[in-house]
């Protein structure tokens, strides 16, 4: 079977995307799975734990210079005092890919995998 030089690039380019196809679809499998279980919202200032608290609808006052609203299993800071405001355009964050960090301020949102059946926090690993 001899082919043309057109009908190779044609094979060529159809295979280039059924290959992006597939891998596309892959990682959305892939980052669709990576929220944890009982998630909870951990906010952090200075590098120091200061609250943990489980995704329900709610707004979140700690007496800090940001303010924060729970919604449908996301966090989101609502509002910062900060020039930036980086952290309010954010938006919602849904899963523990992509953290809320607010450099002014020295915050840090994360979600992580939350509370157990037993209501204590769950162990990811013991190191001695």
């Amino acid at each position: 079977m001899n082919l043309n030089l057109s009908t190779k690039r044609e094979f060529f380019l159809y295979g280039t995307v059924a290959i992006l196809f597939i891998l596309s679809l892959t990682a959305h499998f892939i980052i669709s799975n990576l929220t944890p279980q009982n998630p909870v919202a951990e906010i952090y200032e200075n590098g120091v734990l200061i609250g943990i608290y489980g995704l329900e609808n709610e707004l979140v006052n700690l007496n800090l210079d940001d303010r924060f609203e729970v919604q449908n299993g996301k966090i989101r800071v609502s509002y910062a005092n900060c020039p930036d405001k980086i952290c309010v355009n954010t938006g919602f964050i849904p899963n523990g890919i992509i953290p809320i960090i607010c450099i002014p301020n020295k915050l840090e949102i994360r979600i992580t995998s939350g509370l157990n059946s037993n209501n204590s926090a769950e162990l990811d690993a013991i190191v001695k």
